[in-house]
């Protein structure tokens, strides 16, 4: 994705096929990869008026863009996330695209197993001296530390 001046206005490649399209970014479900999303070209001019004015309020950046939505009122008086929900599809973390339902989501996408990498050798190393009994040596000092105390 590629970011705007606006955090919720990206484009992205929503088929796989290397064209971007320009959407509105409702939701990212981190766990599963799927993508909640409103393509801009599907928006009128009174529409895309109504997200420019969402958009540039002041808490716009600070939350997700539903959250947003469902703060506003719009003029012709009908709360903003329900009259944009019609719009919302989801692409799905295999890249399908669906709409929003609660009965169908995503999965998450499971790597087949790999061959586990060979285990390196850990034989002890005689490189260091052994110290000997009672004698402790000593540690290494980390940083600065502290000044040494002036005895008066």
């Amino acid at each position: 994705m590629e970011q705007r001046t606006y955090r919720h206005y990206v484009s992205m490649d929503l088929y796989g096929n290397g064209v971007a399209h320009d959407i509105l970014l409702m939701k990212e479900d981190k766990e599963v990869g799927d993508v909640y999303f409103i393509k801009v070209e599907d928006l009128d001019e009174i529409d895309r008026a109504r997200i420019r004015q969402i958009l540039g309020r002041r808490n716009a950046n600070t939350m997700p863009l539903w959250d947003v939505m469902s703060q506003v009122t719009l003029k012709n008086g009908m709360n903003a996330l329900t009259y944009f929900h019609q719009l919302v599809k989801v692409r799905t973390a295999s890249g399908q695209i669906i709409n929003p339902s609660a009965a169908r989501r995503g999965m998450t996408q499971v790597k087949p197993a790999q061959k586990a990498a060979p285990q390196p050798n850990t034989q002890i190393s005689n490189d260091k001296p052994v110290p000997k009994d009672g004698e402790n040596p000593k540690p290494k000092q980390r940083g600065p530390g502290r000044p040494p105390k002036n005895k008066s």
